[in-house]
């Protein structure tokens, strides 16, 4: 059995360098909960103070999936232009076998470039910390038969690894109109083999349309008056890392205090689909965000157990 466990082991430690070599961000779908982790630009567009938290659950069904914990922080100051920002990361893998943690600082400068347009150019500090640790993993012979699980007490290396990279983004907006660029994991790499990222760009682009003129148009009776600070919101995305590129293309519907939508992702290949169904609740003080992915793969539906849970609560500070 010791020689099971450690050809297992060997094949995980060997199997963590690859996969945390060539490694890639988790995909997050609540730009509105965590806008920094797509573009550093994003830090203090809302000219207030917000703070955040996210949670990404993949594939929940395994029991050992991928979970996702994020934290943020992000502020205004008019008299400089600037926004400042902090987010706090952590990837998950394995009953915690695995990880990568990140408390990235951002920082951004707002150009008025019109009455309702602006300019963002945004910089990203991503001090990382990645640990691979086998010994924390449970194999068939620890658990008895009255479902108790012994301590694992076969050696196994400890990995760690401490690094930084930087980012970068742009982000244009109007009233009818947003758009942005970003790029992550500017000089990762070197030593850090094991948890440095390649570099990820990331483009997004959406429309802000009024339904029966937006908030200017008053109507006074019938069902059509709850639509009167209704936006339709199309909107198209770019994800490329390590030679893998997701396209995007959806629409969110806001009313009232609510916004509800469905986008749809592929890769570049088409054999690998994702639809994403959203939901949102919106006030002048919280927001709370929650996104569902169905998952296809060519012709088949990966499942329910195989799908995404993802939800997002913003807290809003007026200053």
């Amino acid at each position: 059995m010791k020689k099971v466990k450690l050809l297992l082991a060997a094949s995980l430690v060997s199997l963590a360098g690859i996969f945390a070599g060539r490694a890639q961000d988790p995909y997050m779908s609540l730009k509105n909960s965590m806008p920094m982790f797509f573009n550093p630009a994003s830090a203090g567009d809302e000219q207030d103070t917000r703070v955040a938290v996210c949670y990404r659950n993949h594939y929940p069904a395994s029991g050992n999936g991928f979970a996702t914990y994020s934290a943020a922080f992000d502020t205004y100051f008019d008299r400089s232009n600037s926004g400042f920002g902090i987010m706090f990361s952590s990837d998950q893998l394995g009953s915690k076998a695995y990880s990568y943690n990140t408390l990235s600082l951002f920082y951004s400068y707002k150009i008025q470039t019109g009455e309702s347009t602006s300019l963002r150019a945004g910089l990203e500090v991503n001090p990382y910390y990645g640990i691979f640790d086998p010994g924390s993993l449970s194999f068939p012979d620890m658990i008895n038969p009255d479902g108790v699980t012994d301590p694992n007490s076969f050696p196994y290396d400890r990995l760690s690894s401490l690094g930084i990279d930087f980012g970068c983004g742009a982000l244009f907006s109007s009233k009818a109109f947003e758009a942005g660029a970003s790029v992550r994991h500017i000089g990762s790499g070197g030593k850090n083999v094991y948890w440095a990222r390649p570099l990820r760009l990331f483009v997004q682009a959406e429309w802000h349309i009024p339904i029966f003129g937006g908030p200017v148009y008053r109507p006074r009776t019938g069902v059509s008056r709850y639509l009167e600070n209704s936006l339709l919101t199309p909107l198209a995305f770019l994800n490329t890392q390590n030679g893998t590129t997701l396209w995007g293309v959806g629409a969110f519907y806001h009313f009232l205090n609510f916004e509800a939508g469905v986008y749809e992702r592929h890769n570049t290949d088409f054999n690998a689909f994702t639809t994403s169904f959203r939901i949102a609740f919106f006030s002048d003080v919280m927001n709370i965000d929650y996104t569902f992915d169905l998952g296809y793969t060519g012709k088949n539906f990966r499942g329910l157990s195989t799908s995404s849970h993802e939800i997002g609560v913003v807290l809003k500070f007026s200053r």
